[in-house]
């Protein structure tokens, strides 16, 4: 950054993930060389040396296929005609928010907002399409990876819920919980081998000089069981 912002004290402590080592225990073949400019390292509210890292938009796709990728795994679109995307650094508001946006040679733009508050981390993102194509969709892909938080990082399945209306973790001792939703969902899933969970969104279409935006939220809950508006599962 330009210039160093103090975090605000009776927010949540969010910080830029540095880069230089993976965010993932396993699968490690499935997310190489990964840019460090999608990924946001969220702290816990109850241990400030536990974190789970947000990876926003780890992917994006439309009808053109792969669009946007915060990591080498599959072809992109740009990668048939060797045209490669460069990290792009998050920045901060003087608010404490952190933005970040990626130009694609297409015209197409995405852009990211996220806020921490006092319970919960808020999510936006935001697709302005300046391509000369109309958009049939948007699908984002949005990853948390629990690496870094090691009361939520075993590899099964045993530990999360997933539901139409949220994506969760629990402890080992199940008597604390990570949380994430977006306004549209697209599908809920997780990976073991990493380990991580996803409420991926989806995107309403966008046609050519038009934007779209979603909104999404991570925040956390202390009990042995999620409250139950979010309890039923799939």
């Amino acid at each position: 950054f330009e210039e160093v912002i103090e975090p605000i004290e009776d927010k949540l402590t969010v910080l830029p993930y540095p880069g230089g080592r993976h965010p993932r225990i396993g699968a490690l073949h499935s997310m190489i060389d990964p840019k460090r400019g999608t990924k946001l390292s969220i702290f816990l509210p109850w241990d400030k040396k536990q974190y789970a890292v947000l990876d926003v938009p780890e992917a994006l796709f439309c009808q053109l296929g792969v669009t946007f990728l915060g990591h080498t795994h599959v072809p992109t679109i740009w990668d048939k005609d060797k045209v490669t995307i460069e990290n792009s650094d998050w920045s901060m508001t003087r608010d404490g928010d952190y933005e970040n946006e990626w130009k694609l040679p297409n015209g197409m733009e995405i852009r990211v907002v996220v806020k921490p508050l006092r319970e919960s981390v808020e999510m936006e993102l935001i697709v302005y399409n300046g391509s000369d194509v109309d958009m049939e969709f948007i699908n984002g892909q949005v990853c948390i990876m629990l690496k870094g938080a090691h009361e939520f990082d075993l590899q099964t399945r045993d530990n999360k819920v997933l539901t139409d209306k949220v994506a969760a973790v629990h402890s080992e001792d199940k008597n604390r919980w990570i949380l994430t939703e977006w306004d549209q969902l697209r599908r809920t899933w997780e990976n073991p081998k990493c380990p991580c969970v996803h409420f991926d969104p989806i995107m309403n279409p966008c046609k050519a000089g038009e934007t779209v935006s979603v909104k999404g939220r991570i925040w956390f809950h202390e009990g042995s069981e999620l409250p139950s508006e979010y309890g039923q599962t799939k």
